[in-house]
């Protein structure tokens, strides 16, 4: 019994000298490269220790200059391999599907501890707008091209930056409200009413810290102090954390008929949507085409309008899309068709309409998308 006692002693010991070897052990000295380059003799039993040049801490990649370029490879290449996933399945699940691919695997994995390395250099920063951008051309089937604002505005989605300044804001507000541990309160300074003798208009700003370095103005403390202060004052004194939440997220408005679709037409109609198809107007305003005209006849020019509406190529086609189109007994639809107001008429069949439920607008979708299908002008 005491024999195996010894053994196990041992063997644990054995292991922990090879966990702590000297020879294998390393130290990492933060630095910003700009002073003279120290040596720093540490020694672990009469053993030179190496600096390392990166270590994993807690998820992240850290460096000696603390610029994160490293973890931020780390996370493109992560992401990556989901974006593949979503570029697969694009074709044969809706689009609901895939952006809930993005929102449960990617941007979590992004998000972890970004207000830690949201100092990163701005070539860093537009690397990770970059992976949100290729995330969305997945989800929508839309052209590499495409206008970055449509294509977040069509999916409902805010820039990364942006997301990043919103969880600086609930960290500071529940420093300030004592709702974070008390090492984190204690790096707060206090407020300027506090600090002054004098009743001054900003006495519940924070007291800003001196910043010689842009390093640490770009550090958490420092910035978030800036955004914390840049906020309304009612928005600072909202009695918890969920209002203030809702008071300081950006307001989005994103129409769920347009996560629906499944499928060649519905992509083909999310790039008339986000004006980048394979249109000749679209096509022509990119350089792609020589000419916007439509081959028709060679003088019309062949925007989403003359395409769905009076393109005399696709007249059998058009039809049974306006008969559908009846049957559905939209208001709306029905409204503009009385008008003869073509653009009007494009505007709902690529929009949808405000007054119409999801429901409605995606069945007026789905007849767009037959009828893109059909015509086989995208093939």
């Amino acid at each position: 019994m005491i024999n195996r006692d010894l053994n196990k002693l041992q063997r644990w010991s054995e292991k922990w000298y090879m966990h702590f070897n000297p020879q294998k052990t390393t130290f990492m000295k933060f630095t910003m490269g700009r002073g003279p380059n120290y040596d720093i003799n540490i020694k672990l039993n009469d053993t030179k220790l190496n600096p390392a040049t990166t270590h994993k801490h807690l998820g992240l990649i850290l460096t000696p200059n603390l610029n994160f370029s490293p973890h931020i490879d780390y996370l493109i290449k992560k992401s990556s391999k989901w974006i593949g996933i979503i570029w697969k399945l694009q074709r044969k699940y809706p689009r609901h599907i895939l952006e809930n691919i993005y929102t449960s695997y990617i941007r979590p994995a992004i998000e972890y501890g970004h207000i830690i390395y949201h100092n990163t250099t701005r070539q860093n920063s537009q690397r990770l707008e970059a992976v949100q951008r290729k995330a969305a051309v997945a989800c929508t089937g839309a052209y590499t091209n495409t206008s970055h604002s449509r294509l977040l505005s069509e999916l409902g989605w805010t820039p990364l930056e942006e997301r990043r300044n919103h969880a600086k804001y609930i960290m500071t507000y529940k420093i300030v409200n004592n709702l974070a541990p008390p090492y984190l309160s204690s790096l707060l300074p206090s407020s300027r009413g506090n600090a002054q003798r004098y009743n001054l208009r900003n006495n519940w700003d924070l007291t800003l810290l001196p910043t010689r370095l842009e390093s640490f103005r770009k550090s958490f403390i420092p910035s978030a102090i800036t955004l914390w202060n840049s906020l309304a004052e009612d928005i600072r004194n909202c009695p918890s954390v969920a209002s203030f939440k809702k008071r300081t997220k950006a307001s989005v408005v994103k129409c769920k008929a347009y996560t629906m679709g499944t499928g060649t037409g519905s992509i083909n109609l999310t790039r008339i949507r986000l004006n980048m198809s394979g249109l000749n107007y679209h096509l022509h305003t990119i350089g792609v085409k020589d000419t916007n005209f439509c081959m028709c006849d060679n003088s019309s020019i062949e925007d989403p309008t003359h395409f769905l509406w009076l393109c005399p190529l696709y007249d059998i086609y058009r039809q049974s899309l306006v008969l559908k189109l009846l049957d559905l007994n939209n208001q709306s639809m029905d409204a503009a068709m009385e008008d003869a107001s073509l653009h009007e008429l494009t505007n709902i069949v690529v929009n949808g309409h405000i007054n119409n439920t999801a429901t409605e607008n995606r069945d007026i979708f789905i007849c767009v998308e037959q009828y893109i299908t059909e015509t086989k002008r995208f093939t």
